[in-house]
């Protein structure tokens, strides 16, 4: 009786133990893949970063061009911002 007690504890601890190492192998998968995942939306995001400052790059150079052209002689360039701002508020 007490031998067969043992024997029914330790059928159940190896189902257990075999039970927690395939929910182990389960979690190590998923992980791997979320990982993965925000790898690729990390590449993706430099991506975008990198574009974003490349255009902001060419605005501001296209906005210095505008500006060089359009200021007149003896007219500061603070003068026509400042200008520009009361036409972009108002």
């Amino acid at each position: 009786m007490r031998k067969e007690l043992c024997v029914v504890r330790r059928e159940a601890k190896i189902a257990e133990l075999i039970m927690s190492s395939t929910v182990y192998e389960d979690l190590l998968t998923k992980v791997n893949r979320g990982r993965q995942f925000y790898d690729k939306l990390e590449s993706k995001v430099k991506q975008l970063l990198e574009r974003t400052h490349r255009v902001c790059k060419a605005e501001q150079e296209e906005r210095s061009r505008v500006r060089d052209r359009l200021a007149p002689k003896g007219i500061s360039v603070v003068y026509w911002l400042n200008l520009i701002k009361c036409f972009i508020f108002y």
